[in-house]
């Protein structure tokens, strides 16, 4: 797994001291990788958590603060915005034409990211800091049990300082809370009473019960010292931290979401907030990098749903089911076929053998697909992946996902299974794909390799790219015939189809105005299958789950331009090269990408055909 010093990192030139003094005199490549390397260290430096995340510590040379969390107050707020615009000042003044490619790539990727998010400052307040997802509960816990390494007694201190600075960033959270009830912004009452309900599943443990301690008290084990009464006083601290800190902070925060919850809208879409379907418009165009209008994907999501359908039906078929009934007939009778067969072929028993065996299979299909890449990709990552099972604490409100190796080499990355909810073993291995490899272990570790993308791009992604690969990486196996039997087949056009639905689920209720009983019963009429807290995951981010289908279709209307432009000479695995070594970038950018990809190619061949 690679590793990275804080002198490598950068996509910059070394420059001797004895060289130009006077930034102008520079090359253009060397002055915008400078840009490129202040954007980031003032980014990390005002986002402790995100370089805990990445794995960026001080040892690197970093200007990483340990010890502290993320400042986030409206001030902090404030000034990080002022940032992005000083940024996005210094791009307009530059001339990216005199850049070779890789650089302007860079420069346009930091663009377009500056962009976007200056063009939300006015929505600033609109996002639900209520979440029962993504929520200062959640993401402080991730960062304390998944990012905070502990190698040695001052990662240990550095521990209890943050878990200490709890009831300060809580503080700054209720603030902006505040700040939004004013303006008529208050999360859905139902969203309100999730997050309500796991907060307060949290801290009904006792300290020493709690994850938190748990962890700690693990990686403390690890650790190469031998002073066992330094440990105790470690671990006494932690437990005074969670006991003084971290559940009074908890308990100030539920008080405010039981008082709000009085007055909290039952409408979940974000229509209901002030100027709430511009707000959509503009989660739309962030996440799916398209300027589609709501009743354009609503419509988009529509016909997709009755292609897939009809693709699915034909699978049916093959397994005798009555090709004259209607969708949801048919879909019907392959259940019923289902339940008159060997339960144990499709189902694992709800046991901790059952989940261990789940694990196991998971495991496999990744073993089996590493034999498969070179089929279909010339350009691989070391990094490797394993499987675990998604922590406890979010069990109840997040199901299965992928979290990417840190920079720095520490672990590798991690396909995280929900077992709270085993799995329909025929859907597995389209999940795997998803998640790991092709999906997005092999995309994210493709991009930490890649000498191309420079250090800053790490501290974001553009989701229709990362989620639209993901989506492609299921067709590419579905195409390939990795799936190995009809019903796994069926489990990926049912993927395909759950991500259709999606489109017409997230604007229906943003945007057409849906209740969630309606975006429920729409689920259910068109998958077969309905969940809440799917429903729910929609209300609370709105726009992301349509940006699997728009990506994927990105991608696909890219790879036919790449077989119509190249003929004969088409290469599935360049154009797969093309699409990886560049990293995460918005989809107009992919564009440019593989135009470049195609015109290099055009001119090795018209090379070739001279010499010969």
């Amino acid at each position: 797994m690679q590793h990275f010093s804080f002198t490598l990192i950068f996509c910059v030139f070394i420059v001797s001291s004895g060289e130009a003094d006077v930034n102008q005199t520079l090359k253009p490549s060397i002055q915008i990788n400078r840009i490129f390397e202040d954007f980031f260290r003032d980014m990390i430096e005002l986002n402790p958590e995100l370089a805990a995340q990445l794995g960026i510590s001080e040892k690197m040379g970093a200007p990483v603060v340990s010890d502290s969390l993320t400042d986030v107050s409206e001030e902090a707020i404030s000034q990080e915005y002022d940032l992005l615009r000083k940024y996005e000042l210094k791009l307009s003044s530059f001339n990216l034409d005199q850049l070779p490619f890789k650089d302007r790539l860079n420069a346009e990727v930091l663009k377009s990211y500056l962009s976007y998010v200056l063009q939300g400052e006015k929505y600033r307040s609109h996002a639900y800091l209520i979440n029962f997802m993504t929520g200062i509960h959640n993401s402080l816990t991730t960062l304390m049990t998944s990012y905070h390494a502990l190698e040695n007694i001052t990662d240990a201190r550095n521990y209890v300082h943050r878990l200490r600075g709890y009831p300060t960033k809580f503080n700054q959270a209720l603030k902006s809370l505040k700040l939004r009830q004013k303006k008529r912004i208050v999360s859905p009452k139902v969203i309100i009473f999730r997050t309500r309900e796991a907060m307060s599943e949290f801290i009904s443990s006792k300290p020493r019960k709690n994850i938190l301690y748990l962890t700690f008290q693990h990686q403390l084990e690890k650790m190469n010292t031998g002073d066992k009464k330094l440990k105790q006083a470690l671990l006494n601290e932690v437990e005074q931290a969670i006991s003084e800190s971290v559940y009074p902070a908890y308990q100030s925060y539920i008080s405010y979401l039981e008082e709000v919850m009085q007055i909290a809208p039952e409408a979940v879409g974000v229509w209901n907030l002030p100027n709430g379907e511009n707000y959509y418009r503009y989660c739309l165009s962030y996440h799916t990098n398209s300027i589609s209008s709501p009743t354009e994907i609503h419509l988009l999501g529509l016909a997709e749903v009755k292609r897939i359908q009809a693709l699915l039906g034909k699978l049916y078929q093959k397994l005798k089911i009555d090709p004259r009934a209607d969708f949801m007939t048919m879909n019907r009778s392959y259940w019923k076929l289902l339940s008159l067969k060997n339960p144990e072929r499709f189902y694992y028993s709800p046991t901790a053998q059952g989940k261990r065996r789940a694990l196991r299979d998971y495991r496999l299909i990744i073993k089996r697909s590493e034999k498969k890449l070179s089929q279909l990709f010339s350009l691989k990552p070391d990094a490797r992946v394993t499987v675990q099972r998604t922590p406890d604490y979010l069990e109840n409100t997040i199901g299965t996902f992928y979290s990417p190796a840190p920079l720095d080499g520490s672990r590798q990355g991690i396909f995280y299974t929900n077992l709270n909810r085993l799995p329909f073993k025929p859907d597995m291995q389209t999940l795997t794909f998803h998640e790991a490899i092709p999906g997005h272990h092999f995309q994210y570790a493709i991009q930490n390799d890649s000498a191309l993308v420079c250090m800053f791009r790490h501290l974001f992604f553009f989701t229709a790219y990362v989620e639209g690969w993901a989506l492609y990486a299921e067709r590419l196996a579905y195409e390939q015939g990795w799936l190995d039997d009809i019903h796994s087949q069926i489990g990926y056009v049912r993927s395909e189809l759950f991500r259709a639905v999606r489109l017409v689920v997230d604007t229906g209720i943003h945007h057409q105005r849906w209740s969630r009983k309606q975006a429920f019963n729409y689920m259910l009429a068109n998958l077969g299958w309905a969940s809440y807290q799917e429903i729910d995951r929609y209300c609370v981010w709105p726009g992301q789950a349509c940006a699997y289908k728009m990506g994927e279709l990105k991608i696909l209307e890219l790879r036919a331009l790449s077989q119509m432009e190249l003929g004969e000479k088409f290469d599935l695995k360049e154009f797969h090269k093309a699409l990886l070594e560049y990293g995460s970038v918005p989809l107009d950018i992919l564009e440019q990408v593989v135009r470049h990809y195609l015109k290099n190619t055009a001119s090795v061949e018209n090379i070739a055909s001279h010499v010969d």
